[in-house]
């Protein structure tokens, strides 16, 4: 596997970063924007919603506003535990959330099951959070100053990109989706292929991308 030149922290300590932290960065990013897709996808259906689960436009809305409400509640705890345990124990942990959400999803199939729909939604709205507090942690530990910045805005490039997709369901799926039952074949589809991909994101991990070197002070 590569390394890049080893470089000295700010504490006179050298640290040599691998190639590999690309790679890591890359599912981050496509984990980023899966979750924003998946925190907006039932939102932005709130008719479908509507329909299908028989509840009012207050508590799809609500679907939308708990990520807001997660932000205010937990932005202190959630950085406060990637300082303590890592960026690799973070990731793993978002990617863990996202797919337990989008599990829960799926299970919510049926039509009185709404209220686990809102647990699938909390979990992911605790894993999107920690994404926004990622990307710029990412950008600061594993890259050069100089590349800081761009990482940071692709990170909000993958954000504007999941939440730009999450309006496609209701162009592409519902849009001549009249009975019940092609109702549920829609969001059968959206709760799958989400689950399907965090999946794919959970199992992706790899080792170290950046290692001090001992006796170099």
């Amino acid at each position: 596997m590569g390394q890049s030149d080893a470089e000295k922290s700010s504490n006179g300590e050298e640290y040599r970063a691998y190639r590999w932290r690309f790679m890591v960065l890359l599912v981050h990013l496509l984990l980023q924007a899966s979750t924003s897709f998946q925190m907006q996808a039932l939102p932005s259906i709130t008719n479908v919603v509507v329909s299908y689960y028989r509840v009012s436009a207050l508590a799809v809305n609500w679907l939308g506003l708990v990520g807001i409400l997660m932000s205010l509640i937990g932005f202190y705890p959630l950085t406060k535990a990637i300082e303590k345990y890592g960026i690799k124990v973070a990731i793993n942990t978002v990617a863990f959330l996202c797919t337990l959400g989008a599990c829960l999803k799926y299970l919510a199939l049926g039509r009185n099951f709404f209220w686990l729909i809102f647990v699938g939604q909390i979990c992911q709205s605790v894993s999107f959070q920690m994404t926004l507090f990622l990307t710029p942690t990412i950008a600061a530990v594993w890259f050069k100053s100089e590349e800081s910045a761009n990482v940071i805005s692709i990170g909000q490039v993958a954000l504007s990109l999941g939440f730009g997709v999450s309006f496609l369901p209701s162009m592409l799926i519902f849009k001549h989706a009249n009975s019940i039952e092609e109702i549920r074949n829609g969001l059968s589809t959206i709760f799958i292929s989400a689950a399907i991909f965090s999946v794919i994101f959970k199992a992706t991990d790899g080792p170290e991308c950046s290692t001090k070197i001992k006796g170099k002070y």
